[in-house]
C-alpha cells in the first residue's frame, strides 16, 4: 500500500467521525481535487450521505483582492463562511486541509487582507462555538502542493509532510504511542502544582507567565479525534491577569496569506500594552484591539524540541506546522472544566478571539488564527434569527408533548382566530396561538367560538371570584 493509501486510513480512522452525522465539510485548494476525490469515495464507502466540498482556490482569491475596493469587499459574497454554520447545526465532521502557496498575498495590502479574516471570521461565528466546545468532530491536516514546495525551496516536500504525520505502515501504532505519551507527559505537569511558566532568549524575551491554582494541562489524548494533525503539543490556559513581560518572533508569521515578521508583545498584568510589527502592523493590531478581552492570554502550550517537525529544521510557513515545531501561545479565550462563571473566577480568560502566539524554544515567533467576531454585523441578525427558530422548535416540541399526554381530548381556549393575520411563515410564530394560527384551515372544523368577554381590571381580586358558578357568558375578571 502508498503512503497516499495510509494517509487516507489515517484521516478516517483518526480524524474524522461520522458518529454524530453523516454529513461532512471538506476545505481544501483547487491543486489537491485528485486526493480529495479519492477521500470522498472512501467516506460514501463508510456511509457518508452528505458531503460538502469548499474548493478554494488561492490564485483567483489574490487577483480578486487586488482589484477590489474595501467597500467591494464588504459587498462580495465570495468571502462569506456563513455555510460553515449549517453544516455545524447538522453535526458535521469538518477536515481543513491546509496546502498553501506562501507569499501569494504579499502585494495585497494589509487593510484588505484584515479586513477579510474579519469577514471570514464574523459569518461563521455558530460554527466556532461548536468547534471550540468539541461539539463537533474538527480536523486540521496538511496536503502537499508543488506551488508550496517550490516556495520552501526543497524537492522532497511530500515525503517529509508524511513523515512528520507518522505516516506509514504502522501509522495507527505510531500515533497510539504518540497518543500515550502525550497523555502521560500532561498527567505529570498536573501533579507539579505549577505557578508560573518562565522564558527567555538571546532575542531579549523575557517573560513570566502565572498558572491558576487549579491548571489542567490537555493534550491530543483528551480529544476524541485529532483536531491537528500532527499534533505535538501539552497545552492549558494560564491566569489571565499574571503575565509580565516581552515576548520577540524569532520567526516571520504568515497569516491568511499576510506576513507578520520582526515583531513583539509586551504584557503587564496579563494585558498586552504595547506591541510594534516591522511587517504586518495593521493585521497584528486588528488581532490584538480585537475585542477587550483579545490582549489577553487564554493558552500555553508547550512542543518538545525534538519532535518530528523541530528536526526537520523547516520553516513550513503555515501555522498548523510551525506551531508544532515549538512551544506557543494564544491570545483570546481560554479553556476548561467547568462553567464560564467557575473559570472566570480562576482567573482563565473569555474572549471572542482566540489567537495563537508562537515560539521556538525559549520563545520566538507568534502564530495568530482569529476565531470570533464581536460587533454587530448582518450575520448577527441571522443569528437571532436562529435562536428564534429553535424557540421555535421548542414550543413546537412542548405543544406536541402535551398533545401525546392526552387520554381522551383536549380542549385548547385561544383568542379569536384573524383569518386576515394567518402566519404562513415559521419564523414569525411567536406564541402557541400563532401556531394554531399556522394550521388554521386544516383544523377549522374543529374551533368553535365561544364568548368569554375577559378584561383586565385589576381592581377584582382573583380570590373573590366563584369559578364554580361562573357561566360562559360572564366577564372573566383575572388579578
Amino acid at each position: 500500500m502508498s503512503k497516499e493509501n495510509y494517509y487516507l486510513e489515517l484521516l478516517l480512522s483518526k480524524c474524522i467521525s461520522l458518529k454524530k452525522s453523516k454529513s461532512v465539510f471538506i476545505s481544501y485548494n483547487i491543486y489537491n481535487e485528485s486526493f480529495v476525490q479519492k477521500l470522498v469515495q472512501k467516506l460514501e464507502e463508510q456511509g457518508a450521505k452528505d458531503i460538502y466540498l469548499e474548493c478554494l482556490d488561492p490564485f483567483y482569491e489574490h487577483d480578486l483582492l487586488q482589484k477590489l475596493s474595501l467597500e467591494e469587499i464588504k459587498e462580495s459574497k465570495y468571502f462569506d463562511c456563513s455555510i460553515y454554520n449549517d453544516y455545524a447545526r447538522k453535526n458535521a465532521a469538518f477536515i481543513f486541509f491546509v496546502s498553501p502557496v506562501p507569499g501569494i498575498f504579499n502585494d495585497i495590502d494589509d487593510e484588505k487582507l484584515a479586513l477579510v479574516s474579519k469577514i471570514k471570521s464574523e459569518t461563521k461565528k455558530y460554527f466556532v462555538s461548536k468547534e471550540v466546545s468539541y461539539k463537533i468532530s474538527w480536523t486540521i491536516v496538511p496536503l502537499y502542493n508543488e506551488y508550496w514546495e517550490e516556495n520552501l525551496g526543497i524537492n522532497n516536500l511530500e515525503e517529509i509532510l508524511y513523515d512528520i504525520c507518522l505516516v506509514d505502515e504502522d501509522y495507527l501504532e505510531n500515533w497510539n504511542k504518540q497518543i500515550k505519551q502525550s497523555f502521560d507527559i500532561s498527567h505529570k505537569l498536573n501533579k507539579l502544582q505549577l505557578e508560573y511558566l518562565e522564558y527567555q532568549n538571546s532575542l531579549g524575551t523575557n517573560i513570566k507567565i502565572g498558572l491558576p491554582k487549579d491548571y489542567y494541562f490537555e493534550s491530543i489524548g483528551d480529544s476524541p479525534v485529532l483536531v491537528n494533525l500532527p499534533s505535538y503539543e501539552i497545552f492549558t490556559s494560564p491566569h489571565r491577569l499574571m503575565t509580565e513581560g516581552i515576548v520577540y518572533s524569532s520567526r516571520p508569521l504568515y497569516y491568511n496569506g499576510a506576513i507578520i515578521d520582526d515583531f513583539y508583545l509586551k504584557f503587564k498584568d496579563g494585558k498586552v500594552i504595547d506591541f510594534k510589527a516591522k511587517k504586518g502592523q495593521k493585521v497584528l493590531e486588528s488581532i490584538i484591539n480585537f475585542d477587550k478581552n483579545s490582549a489577553f492570554l487564554g493558552e500555553v502550550a508547550l512542543v518538545e524540541s525534538d519532535s518530528p517537525i523541530s528536526k526537520t529544521n523547516i520553516i513550513f510557513k503555515t501555522t498548523l506546522l510551525d506551531e508544532n515545531a515549538s512551544c506557543h501561545l494564544a491570545l483570546g479565550r481560554g479553556f476548561g472544566k467547568g462553567s464560564k462563571k467557575k473559570l472566570l473566577q480562576k482567573g482563565i480568560n473569555f474572549s471572542d478571539l482566540n489567537d495563537m502566539v508562537t515560539y521556538d524554544n525559549n520563545i520566538g515567533i507568534i502564530m495568530p488564527y482569529i476565531n470570533d467576531y464581536k460587533k454587530d454585523t448582518i450575520y448577527k441578525g441571522l443569528l437571532k434569527d436562529n435562536v428564534r427558530k429553535e424557540e421555535i422548535s421548542e414550543k413546537i416540541r412542548l405543544l406536541y408533548v402535551a398533545l401525546t399526554r392526552v387520554r381522551e381530548k383536549m380542549i385548547i381556549v385561544l383568542p379569536n382566530i384573524d383569518t386576515d393575520k394567518l402566519y404562513f411563515e415559521k419564523t414569525k410564530i411567536k406564541s402557541f396561538s400563532d401556531m394554531i394560527s399556522y394550521v388554521y384551515y386544516e383544523i377549522k372544523d374543529y374551533i368553535k367560538e365561544v364568548n368569554v368577554n375577559c378584561t383586565k381590571d385589576y381592581l377584582i381580586n382573583k380570590n373573590d371570584i366563584d369559578y364554580n358558578k361562573l357561566k360562559i357568558e360572564d366577564t372573566l375578571v383575572i388579578n
